[in-house]
């Protein structure tokens, strides 16, 4: 009886390896790359939330659920927030929109397997009627702006 316990346990450890392994490694090949934006010392996989303008924290997308995450891009949604800065940022307003992030360019880096780009596209019609659409690359991370840390 203990033993058949024990074999249940070791079965449950090794199926948790094997999960640990397929989220790191995607589908068995090399490891799944992660995002480092303003952080490049902190590379994250599927990360809630990204700081885009990293100097004064002026543009940040959070509340991120990625539908997509592999070795060659992933895709996500989630909530910008942006302040417009008017009449200057300190007394600026905090906008919000829908946006659809997009990571590309995987490169192997000193810090790992990394993304290197960010694409996010902003479209939302605030209560003006007026539609607003507006598409950003950039390259990560965003501090040192070369697509390697």
């Amino acid at each position: 009886m203990q033993a058949s316990r024990v074999m249940r346990l070791l079965c449950v450890v090794v199926v948790g390896f094997a999960a640990l392994a397929v989220s790191a490694y995607g589908d068995g090949g090399s490891p799944l790359p992660a995002f480092a934006g303003c952080s490049p010392t902190d590379p994250q996989i599927r990360p809630l939330e990204i700081l885009v303008a990293c100097g004064d924290g002026n543009l940040y997308i959070s509340a991120l659920v990625w539908s997509r995450w592999s070795r060659t891009n992933a895709v996500g949604t989630g909530i910008s927030h942006q302040n417009d800065c008017q009449p200057y940022c300190v007394s600026g307003h905090w906008h919000r929109f829908r946006v659809t992030v997009s990571l590309s360019r995987p490169r192997a880096c000193r810090s790992g397997h990394l993304f290197t780009r960010l694409t996010y596209v902003v479209r939302d019609e605030p209560k003006d009627g007026v539609v607003i659409t507006r598409r950003e690359t950039l390259k990560a991370p965003f501090r040192v702006q070369s697509g390697c840390p």
